[in-house]
């Protein structure tokens, strides 16, 4: 039992594993009046960026890569996702963060905040500038890889909210124009004007040209008429085209009777 109890001591020696605690600070400002309105369940989320060893060079990659952190030999398997709540003053604190790279995150209901890299290095002598965390803001929907270049943060990390998170649209009130812009609307319109101005339109026209349009309102008429009532025949069928078909039957009636009454007319002369 001493054994072993000795060997984990000189293993804790011989390979230290090392812990940073981030600490961070929630500060009030225009989007945010009060801390209190954070709530009980607002939180810090820090999610690992995994290791990809596959591609190292690929600058588009969402992962960390050993250079990018100064450190060639650096390994993230120790890291995994940590999350701590906010107190009510704003502040949070995340004990024993193992080397690596995470991303942080605000949880809140009322607020949303800026996202960060954090990087964890071993010491501050392996780190370029002197300090073991370095803490970038990452916008969204660029890459990881392009946050390296932004500048660093300081530690304790400040936060300010970006904007107040809004639940409920306000009532509009009576809007002249918007009544107005409505489709309904200028259906009505175009309604009232046609009922009232298109029969001093028509009145003003010549008798053939009101003849005209009154036949082809008849016609629209019965067409509509026959699709409602499911009348095929009526609606395929042709006025105009029938007329034309009884006036030549009717002048080939008049032309047998003149080839069949010829000779007798000419005799009776």
């Amino acid at each position: 039992m001493k054994l072993s109890k000795a060997l984990i001591l000189i293993s804790s020696l011989v390979l230290p594993i090392y812990a940073f605690d981030l600490k961070a600070q929630i500060q009030p400002n225009d989007h945010l009046k009060d801390l209190i309105f954070l709530g009980s369940t607002t939180r810090a989320l820090l999610r690992t960026i995994p290791t990809d060893p596959s591609d190292p060079t690929n600058s588009n990659s969402p992962f960390q890569t050993p250079q990018d952190l100064g450190l060639e030999d650096l390994d993230g398997s120790e890291a995994h996702d940590r999350s701590a709540y906010v107190a009510r003053d704003g502040s949070f604190l995340v004990k024993d963060l193992k080397r690596g790279s995470y991303t942080l995150e605000i949880i809140s209901k009322t607020n949303t905040f800026p996202k960060y890299r954090v990087d964890v290095l071993d010491d501050a002598k392996d780190s370029p500038n002197g300090k073991a965390v370095q803490i970038r803001m990452h916008t969204p929907g660029t890459s990881l890889q392009s946050t390296l270049t932004l500048p660093k943060q300081m530690h304790p990390l400040i936060i300010y909210s970006n904007s107040r998170n809004e639940f409920f649209q306000e009532k509009q009130g009576f809007n002249v124009s918007a009544l107005l812009s409505n489709p309904m609307m200028l259906l009505a319109g175009a309604s009232m004007v046609l009922v009232f101005v298109l029969p001093k339109i028509t009145a003003s026209l010549d008798p053939e040209t009101q003849a005209e349009l009154k036949a082809s309102q008849e016609t629209m008429s019965r067409r509509m008429n026959a699709i409602q009532s499911g009348d095929v025949q009526s609606l395929i069928w042709n006025q105009e085209y029938a007329k034309k078909g009884e006036e030549r039957e009717k002048l080939a009636n008049q032309d047998r009777a003149r080839r069949n009454l010829g000779p007798k007319a000419g005799g009776a002369k």
